[in-house]
């Protein structure tokens, strides 16, 4: 799995240090650029990011909500 989003203007950032709203906005951009599946990775890693940082929220409302 890819570690690292290739970003047409800050070059490669490293997935896991994104924040939220940076991964799902990768992520939207991939899907309507990515028309051949070249970078199936890349969008498969942020999905994964995306999901692990949506169950730390979940968790984090279930304990401090």
């Amino acid at each position: 799995m890819a570690t690292h989003y290739n970003s047409s203007s800050r070059g490669l950032i490293e997935i896991t240090s994104m924040n939220y709203r940076h991964a799902v906005n990768a992520h939207d951009k991939l899907v309507v650029e990515d028309v051949h599946g070249l970078r199936k990775d890349e969008l498969d890693a942020l999905r994964a990011h995306i999901q692990t940082l949506e169950d730390e929220q979940t968790v984090e409302g279930h304990v401090h909500g």
